[in-house]
C-alpha cells in the first residue's frame, strides 16, 4: 500500500481491522528501541544525561471508506496525530506517554478531526473519548489496550448469545 515516509512521521494504508493493532505494536516497539538507543547512547557520551529514558509517539488513525480521497485521510490522521499530541501535553507529566486518537468517518468528507468528531452548539461536544494511552509508561488517559480487551471480551463466544451480543452487532452496524 502507499507509504509516506517523512522524518518522523510514517503513514501507511491497512485494513482496518489491522490498523490499531499495527499502530499499537509500531508505538510499542518504537518506545522499546528508542529506550535501549538511549541507554547506549548516554554510556557512549555522557554530557548527553538529560535526554529522556525513552522516546513516545503519537498517531492518528482513521477508519475511512475506499473512495474517501487520500489527501482528506490523510490530512485527518495528521489532525488525530496533533490533537493526541495535544492532549499527551495538556496532562502536564513529566513523563509522558505514547498516544492514539482514531475515528470512523461515515459522513460526509471531513478531513479535519475537530470538526468531523466534535459538535458546536452550546459548546464543544466530543463524539470520542479522544486520546488513548499505548505503552508501557503511566498515563491518566484512557488504555487502548483495555479498550481492545474489552473489544475481545464482547467477541468472545461466552457472549455469542444474549443482549451484549446485541450490543456487538449494533456497535458493528453499518450507518
Amino acid at each position: 500500500r502507499p507509504l509516506v515516509l517523512g522524518g518522523e512521521d510514517l503513514t501507511l494504508i491497512l485494513r482496518a481491522d489491522c490498523a490499531l493493532a499495527f499502530a499499537r505494536a509500531y508505538m510499542e516497539a518504537f518506545e522499546c528501541e528508542s529506550r535501549q538507543r538511549l541507554v547506549q547512547l548516554k554510556l557512549q557520551c555522557p554530557q548527553l544525561s538529560e535526554l529522556p529514558e525513552v522516546f513516545t509517539a503519537c498517531a492518528g488513525v482513521a477508519f475511512v471508506k475506499a473512495h474517501h480521497p487520500f489527501h482528506m485521510a490523510y490530512a485527518l490522521c495528521d489532525s488525530m496525530c496533533k490533537a493526541a499530541k495535544d492532549r499527551v501535553k495538556s496532562l502536564d507529566a513529566a513523563a509522558p506517554s505514547s498516544a492514539i486518537v482514531f475515528g470512523r468517518v461515515t459522513s460526509s468528507l471531513f478531513d479535519d478531526y475537530r470538526n468531523t468528531f466534535t459538535v458546536v452548539g452550546s459548546g464543544l461536544a466530543a463524539l470520542t473519548l479522544g486520546a488513548y494511552a499505548v505503552g508501557q509508561r503511566p498515563s491518566p488517559l484512557p488504555r487502548l489496550d483495555k479498550l481492545l480487551d474489552y473489544r475481545s471480551l464482547l467477541a468472545s463466544p461466552e457472549f455469542a448469545r444474549g443482549p451484549l451480543r446485541e450490543l456487538l452487532r449494533l456497535a458493528a452496524a453499518e450507518p
